[in-house]
């Protein structure tokens, strides 16, 4: 049985907030009919433990569904 006594703490994730526009680096652009891909590099720092990173400063248009 597990009761709040036995669980592990948990710790906030540490949050990362870059810019597409200021903390990437454009690696690569391929045009196709109708869209573009590009490939964009970001040099990120993370704690040991959770983190989440949160980047603005993306176009509107952007697939949601095309991040990898």
């Amino acid at each position: 049985m597990t009761t709040a006594e036995t669980l592990p703490p948990f710790d906030a994730p540490n949050v990362i907030s870059l810019s597409a526009q200021k903390d990437s680096k454009i690696l690569s652009i391929s045009v196709y009919s109708g869209r573009a891909e590009l490939t964009r590099l970001f040099t990120v720092a993370v704690k040991t433990g959770l983190n989440e990173v949160r980047i603005a400063d993306l176009p509107n248009a952007i697939d949601q569904q095309s991040f990898k």
